[in-house]
């Protein structure tokens, strides 16, 4: 069996209290939360008697979710067997999660899907199937030639998320 207690902590961790009437696996922010960081004891509980963990912390809990501060870009040579790459773009809130996804889109930018697929990423002699279309650079395939590509993030923060999506690229070229 296991039982879920919600902890708010000042940022450093030096003092942490129970959340009164937080016990459930999973706990909606609230704005008594702003600025604290949260975490969770699990504890789990059988015949031979109990065990408490903690999980890592999340936070500090911002008031606000956040926000782009202008479209993400594109940058990089849009031919086949290229690289291009989602340029740092910035936002409000401080987010502390983000997610991306690469999108192909018509000769006129509209009509955009996601690029979906896996591919081998390896560095420092290991190598990994990793989700194509999820990563700040894209490799541009024979799929892509005639078409434009988009790029979209996402950004998350204790108070909710946001999304922002480039404009289109110049069509692709081989």
């Amino acid at each position: 069996m296991f039982t879920y207690q919600w902890l708010r902590c000042d940022p450093h961790f030096a003092a942490c209290t129970d959340i009164p009437g937080a016990s459930a696996a999973t706990y909606t922010v609230v704005a008594a939360d702003v600025g604290q960081v949260l975490e969770a004891r699990v504890t789990a509980t059988n015949a031979a008697g109990s065990a408490a963990a903690f999980s890592n912390g999340l936070g500090p809990v911002a008031a606000k979710r956040p926000g782009p501060m202008h479209r993400p870009s594109i940058k990089g040579p849009q031919k086949v067997g290229r690289r291009v790459y989602e340029a740092a773009d910035r936002w409000t809130h401080s987010p502390d999660t983000f997610s991306i996804r690469w999108l192909r889109c018509s000769a006129k930018g509209n009509a955009c899907v996601r690029i979906t697929g896996k591919r081998m990423r390896c560095a420092s002699g290991s190598c990994l199937r990793v989700n194509v279309g999820t990563e700040w650079d894209y490799k541009l395939t024979a799929k892509d030639v005639g078409h434009r590509l988009r790029v979209r993030v996402a950004a998350w923060n204790g108070a909710g998320h946001a999304t922002s999506t480039s404009k289109s690229t110049r069509i692709v070229g081989k």
